[in-house]
């Protein structure tokens, strides 16, 4: 399952994700997040998020806005990116599972998920 939707201010995009999140229980910390120009070629073509896989992303107004929300829930505790790259104002989010690859977790090591 996959979400997404056009640009949205800040505070919606932190009540959807939390939102989603509740929804789709598990702990905080078996939730990646991370920011890119594209989230769903991000989770796709990076993470090898599959179809049935659950994760959302939603467009930021500007890049700086994307990172700050995923430092806010690297901060809560999801593993994650949280570092501002130029032109990513996408921010995703998905649970973890054994085929997904988090490209860098957030105490900064690279990894795979177990």
């Amino acid at each position: 399952m996959i979400k997404s939707n056009a640009q949205k201010p800040l505070s919606q995009i932190l009540a959807d994700i939390v939102s989603f999140m509740k929804r789709h229980a598990g702990p905080d910390q078996s939730w990646y997040v991370g920011t890119a120009k594209d989230g769903r070629a991000q989770l796709f073509d990076v993470h090898g998020f599959k179809k049935g896989d659950v994760g959302l992303y939603r467009t930021a107004a500007t890049s700086s806005d994307a990172a700050a929300l995923a430092s806010h829930l690297v901060e809560s505790g999801t593993q994650g990116d949280s570092g501002r790259k130029p032109e990513a104002t996408s921010v995703y989010i998905f649970r973890m599972a054994r085929h997904t690859t988090p490209a860098r977790l957030s105490n900064g090591m690279a990894s795979r998920s177990a």
